[in-house]
């Protein structure tokens, strides 16, 4: 049977409102790291993309002031990570910003997550959704895991491809019009 599924006296499946949100965060590296990041959005061609070395531990919240900056966003709507699929994907982990925890969502805060506990292997992948209304999916995968200076930047900016496509304009859909 389905997991979180029961039958009723009459033999009828029950199907829960809510299904438990899954736990795939890792422990935290030992050591700080450098992440080789690329963060693509999807659904554009030809494409729109950003190379970035980050340091491991930067939490969700920071990567997403990091990610604003490097593609452009003026940070004028809410955003979302997930982690394990995209965000609406059944086996994905979401992970919440102070907003939802207001709006009475339950779950993990970005807060708390860092990188190093999403993406631990060369070919990873976080999510990360920006604009809930224009849907501007982003695909991050872990390129490459290197040693880190002591005087590293937290987070740079390597190497990139196109603008970002205007706030507002509704979408993949909008832009390509």
């Amino acid at each position: 049977m389905l997991d979180h599924v029961s039958k009723s006296d009459d033999g009828a499946l029950i199907l829960p409102l809510h299904r438990p949100a899954p736990d795939l965060l890792r422990p935290p590296r030992d050591k700080v790291v450098t992440y080789r990041i690329k963060v693509h959005l999807e659904g554009i061609e030809p494409p729109i993309w950003r190379r970035l070395d980050v340091a491991s531990d930067l939490t969700l919240d920071v990567l997403h002031w990091v990610l604003k900056v490097a593609m452009g966003w003026t940070d004028s709507h809410l955003h979302a990570f997930s982690v394990g699929g995209r965000m609406y994907d059944r086996k994905a982990q979401r992970f919440l910003t102070r907003y939802d925890l207001m709006e009475g969502d339950e779950g993990t805060l970005e807060t708390d997550v860092r990188l190093d506990q999403v993406l631990q292997r060369k070919r990873g992948k976080l999510f990360y959704e920006y604009d809930f209304g224009d849907s501007w999916s982003h695909v991050i995968p872990l390129e490459a895991v290197e040693r880190r200076s002591p005087d590293a930047a937290r987070a740079v900016v390597l190497d990139g491809a196109r603008a970002c496509p205007p706030e507002d304009v509704g979408g993949v859909g909008g832009y390509e019009e």
